[in-house]
């Protein structure tokens, strides 16, 4: 089964976001779960496993302007 999570900007004021890496928290530090380049209007990311986590983080590494992220979604879903 898939694990998606979906990012998706505030387009109102362009697509900015050039690349951002997906963290989860795991003591006192942080794991990559994933990587993306572009996010738009909306982004489906799938994981490639299952991860269970408290905190999670989207961690912008790469931007034209600011970035306004308008909405982070994490589901348990078939896609």
């Amino acid at each position: 089964m898939p694990w998606p999570a979906r990012p998706a900007e505030d387009i109102r004021y362009g697509q900015q976001l050039e690349h951002a890496v997906i963290e989860v928290r795991e003591g006192r530090g942080w794991r990559s779960v994933t990587e993306v380049e572009t996010v738009g209007a909306s982004r489906v990311l799938t994981l490639d496993a299952p991860v269970t986590a408290r905190t999670w983080r989207l961690r912008v590494t790469g931007a034209r302007q600011r970035v306004r992220i308008a909405e982070f979604g994490l589901y348990r879903s078939e896609v």
